[in-house]
C-alpha cells in the first residue's frame, strides 16, 4: 500500500500567498497575503448582531483642565450625575442628569487652587450624597454637603499641605466617617478623626 507523502509547504509558498486555506480556527475575510484578517474599526461597516459599531459622543462644557470624574446621585433622583476636579479652573463641576442619560449645564463650585481630586457618598450620614475634594495647591481639602436638590454647600475645609487625595471612611468604629488624606509634599497620610460630622 503506497502511502502519501505529507505536503510541505516552503517558505516562498507561504510567502506568496499561495496556501489561500486559512486555518479552521481563523473565521471572518481572508485576504490571501500573508494568511492575516483585516481589522474591524468603529463605523467600519454594518454593525453585528448585539453590537454597536457607531459611539455617539456628546459633550458638555466644565472648567478648565478637568483631572478627574466621579460618578454619584447629587440629588437623589435615582440617576447618575457627574462631577469633574477642574485643575485649572479651581473650581468643581456639577452635571445633573436630566432622566435620559443627558446632562444639563454644569454648575461651579468654588474650592481652593489646583482642585486635583474627588470622592463622593454619603459622607455624614444623612443620606443624601456629599463631595470631598482636594486641592493639591491649595494645601486643603474641602467637603460640601449634599441635599435633595443636588446643591451643594461647603461645610468644611481641612487644612493639609500637598492634598494629592482624599478618602473618607470610618476608620476607628465610631460611626462617623474620618477622612485620610495623601500628603504628597511630606510622603505621609493625614488623618482627620471625625471630620465628617
Amino acid at each position: 500500500m503506497l502511502r502519501r507523502k505529507p505536503f510541505l509547504q516552503s517558505a516562498r509558498h507561504v510567502r506568496d500567498g499561495l496556501d489561500q486555506h486559512p486555518s479552521p480556527r481563523r473565521r471572518g475575510r481572508y485576504d490571501g497575503h500573508r494568511g492575516r484578517h483585516p481589522r474591524r474599526r468603529l463605523g467600519d461597516g454594518p454593525a453585528r448582531r448585539g453590537r454597536r459599531d457607531v459611539l455617539h459622543r456628546r459633550t458638555y462644557a466644565v472648567g478648565i483642565h478637568p483631572y478627574q470624574t466621579v460618578v454619584s446621585d447629587s440629588d437623589g433622583d435615582g440617576h447618575p450625575d457627574l462631577a469633574t476636579a477642574d485643575f485649572g479652573g479651581a473650581q468643581v463641576s456639577i452635571l445633573l442628569n436630566n432622566g435620559d442619560g443627558s446632562f444639563g449645564a454644569a454648575t461651579a463650585l468654588e474650592v481652593s487652587e489646583a482642585p486635583r481630586a474627588l470622592a463622593a457618598g454619603d459622607l455624614d450620614g444623612d443620606g443624601t450624597t456629599d463631595v470631598l475634594v482636594s486641592s493639591l495647591k491649595g494645601n486643603s481639602v474641602a467637603l460640601f454637603q449634599g441635599s435633595e436638590t443636588g446643591e451643594l454647600t461647603q461645610f468644611a475645609e481641612l487644612s493639609a499641605t500637598g492634598a494629592y487625595d482624599a478618602a473618607a471612611a470610618d476608620l476607628d468604629g465610631d460611626g462617623v466617617r474620618d477622612i485620610a488624606v495623601a500628603n504628597s509634599s511630606a510622603g505621609q497620610v493625614d488623618v482627620f478623626k471625625g471630620a465628617c460630622s
